[in-house]
């Protein structure tokens, strides 16, 4: 006999008690982890830089073109206390440390043409404005070999966006959070036309969306947290948005808020090999309604997929008003398999202590 244990460390709420503990403690990292205190950072006091044609492109306070000799990182480590290191893997150039405000306007750091190595970390970003390019860390055009984490991104358009060859690039660990009206509509990630994007243990709080995805290959999203308490629930899209995008990895991402009555959760049209794992609107019970390597032009209450193939999707978790799993089978009560598989557990152990 083979006796399977199931532990599920994932957001839960209890409509009667509140939010658990499980839940709460992802979001207690915004106070306990991160600095909202100026204070506890360098303040950033450099003006907005304004080098590109488009309007929407400009305007970042921190601008890295490691084409251009007036600001690649040499010249602005040369020139900057505030950016160390030399480029190589053993010694990356950081960005660490600073207070970015943008005072509604353009964005925080933008590198583009660079294959250097590079960490930002510690930033708390803030108050970008209100067009698709503002965003509180862009790569855009060629950006490679860079870690994004441990930031405080607030108010923003988008939190962190990659566009355009971007490749071997992740962000973990931070902290994204935005409301209704500081920078509209916005996204805490937006990645498209990139290979290799890795986005791992983040927190994003009341983003109209938490990501659009589109024309990558290799994405892993894993292991965040999205939450939306503000928008309607008539205005909310899928969290996770994956158009044209291959062999991407999207696994153990929980969806807490508003989030949990999107129709759909996750999105995905083209795509193909892609594996959609252990991933939750607020786990009870578990919807068992999709499964298979072949899965094309499926759609239900859980997740949409359209023109797809050789994808895996496997143990995805929804719960719908009253606590009961859409598309449930009938007569399957989890709760009841998660009591017989623990009490099967303690007489099989049982029956070996007896022999031995």
């Amino acid at each position: 006999m083979i006796v399977v244990s199931l532990l599920f460390a994932i957001p839960v709420k209890d409509e009667s008690q509140g939010n658990v503990s499980s839940e709460q403690e992802f979001l207690d990292l915004k106070s306990s982890a991160f600095s909202t205190n100026t204070s506890d950072y360098i303040t950033f006091v450099g003006p907005a830089i304004d080098t590109e044609p488009p309007y929407n492109l400009t305007n970042f306070r921190i601008f890295i073109d490691d084409s251009d000799p007036n600001y690649n990182w040499s010249k602005t480590a040369a020139e900057n206390a505030w950016l160390t290191g030399s480029g190589v893997p053993g010694d990356p150039y950081i960005i660490e440390n600073l207070y970015i405000n943008a005072h509604g306007v353009g964005g925080g750091i933008k590198i583009k043409l660079s294959t250097k190595h590079f960490i930002i970390r510690n930033n708390w970003i803030t108050n970008s404005g209100k067009i698709e390019y503002n965003a509180g860390i862009l790569l855009y055009d060629t950006v490679e070999n860079g870690i994004i984490e441990d930031n405080l991104i607030t108010y923003v358009r988008k939190g962190i966006y990659a566009e355009f060859s971007c490749r071997n690039i992740t962000a973990r660990r931070n902290y994204l959070l935005s409301d209704h009206t500081t920078a509209g509509f916005g996204n805490a990630f937006k990645v498209t036309w990139s290979n290799d994007i890795s986005l791992i243990n983040n927190i994003a709080i009341n983003f109209y969306s938490a990501g659009r995805f589109n024309e990558n290959d290799g994405l892993t999203i894993s292991k965040n947290y999205l939450e939306n308490t503000i928008w309607s629930e008539d205005s909310i899209v899928a969290p996770i948005d994956v158009q044209n995008t291959d062999n991407s990895i999207i696994t153990y991402n929980g969806m807490g808020g508003v989030y949990t009555n999107s129709p759909t959760f996750v999105h995905i049209v083209s795509g193909s090999g892609n594996i959609v794992f252990n991933n939750s609107q607020t786990i009870t019970v578990p919807d068992l309604g999709i499964s298979g390597l072949q899965t094309q032009d499926t759609t239900t209450s859980l997740m949409v997929f359209s023109d797809s193939y050789d994808n895996l999707i496997a143990h995805n978790f929804k719960v719908v008003k009253g606590g009961v799993a859409s598309q449930g089978i009938p007569g399957f009560d989890f709760l009841l398999l998660l009591g017989i598989i623990g009490i099967s557990s303690v007489i099989i152990l049982m029956i070996q202590r007896k022999k031995h």
